[in-house]
């Protein structure tokens, strides 16, 4: 009976710490398993662009837009629309996606306005293609054909009344240009002259700048403007190293001594978890065991 008692109560101790353990250990796997399905953002790709990277020179055939007069399309009588496109690209073959842009502008007769190339770290080309109005919709799906598009945008602009508003306003600027000369031919003292020679060095002014303005929005208008942004992709080379006999002997000491280490560690946060529940279940199976005994002397006396 003695020895039946004292077998369980080291039996409950046994489980109880079989308990911990497995406690324990179910934790520290769902922590693990936590961890390995935590999933990590990372950036695909960077793109360096030089702050002060010098700008290029325009390709021989620019100056299309420069010239195109407002009289060339004044008198057309249809709406006039300025024409935008912006397009952003990316290609694994980078010299030959740059020479195709710059064969857009030679092919639908257009010119390039401005390029350049950035190589400070990947690659990166931009291109501002002027295009005539007529072969913007063409163009545009020949460059989709070039490289892979990441964004795309295009936009227009109706400036038809804004047109003919400066087309008015620069004729009464001309009208009174011609008065003013009539009259300074006319003008007889030296104040008149000069407060006529002002006047129409102000007109002047004003006709100057219209019709700046005026061809300027009609290049806009004959030429569309497409801004070609393409970035060079390459696959990252992965270089494989064989490791030697002494790498793989080292590397294995490596891991068995931190397999040792975590192993003894972890017998040492086991020990400092448990230890309480030990305690307790220890002192409650000893007074259990010293009641038990005392009650069987207590039997065996009578």
């Amino acid at each position: 009976m003695k020895k039946l008692i004292i077998n369980i109560l080291f039996m409950t101790i046994i489980l109880a710490a079989l308990g911990l353990t497995a406690c324990s250990s179910n934790n520290e796997w769902d922590n693990a398993s936590f961890d390995e399905t935590q999933s990590l953002s990372y950036a695909a790709q960077i793109w360096e662009v030089a702050e002060e990277a010098p700008a290029s020179t325009p390709h021989p055939q620019s100056g299309g837009a420069d010239q195109v007069g407002f009289e060339d399309i004044a008198g057309q009588g249809q709406r006039h629309i300025i024409q935008t496109a912006s397009v952003d690209m990316e290609t694994e073959y980078f010299e030959k996606a740059v020479s195709g842009l710059r064969a857009v502008a030679a092919y639908f007769d257009g010119y390039i306005e401005r390029e350049e190339l950035t190589a400070r770290g990947w690659r990166m080309f931009t291109i501002v293609l002027r295009i005539p109005t007529d072969s913007f919709d063409e163009a545009m799906s020949q460059i989709g054909g070039i490289a892979d598009i990441r964004t795309s945008f295009q936009w227009a602009q109706d400036v038809t009344e804004q047109f003919y508003d400066m087309v008015g306003s620069l004729e009464v600027r001309r009208i009174e240009e011609d008065r003013l000369l009539a009259l300074l031919d006319e003008a007889q003292t030296i104040s008149e002259i000069l407060a006529l020679e002002q006047r129409l060095s102000n007109t002047r002014l004003s006709i100057e700048m219209y019709l700046s303005q005026l061809n300027t929005m009609a290049g806009q208008i004959a030429y569309s403007t497409i801004n070609v942004t393409l970035f060079d992709i390459f696959e990252e080379e992965v270089i494989v190293i064989n490791p030697t006999l002494g790498d793989r002997i080292g590397g294995a000491f490596g891991d068995s001594a931190r397999g040792s280490l975590t192993a003894f560690q972890d017998v040492i946060v086991f020990l400092a978890g448990a230890i309480i529940p030990i305690i307790l279940l220890s002192t409650l199976g000893l007074a259990a065991y010293k009641i038990t005994r005392v009650s069987i002397r207590r039997r065996e006396a009578r």
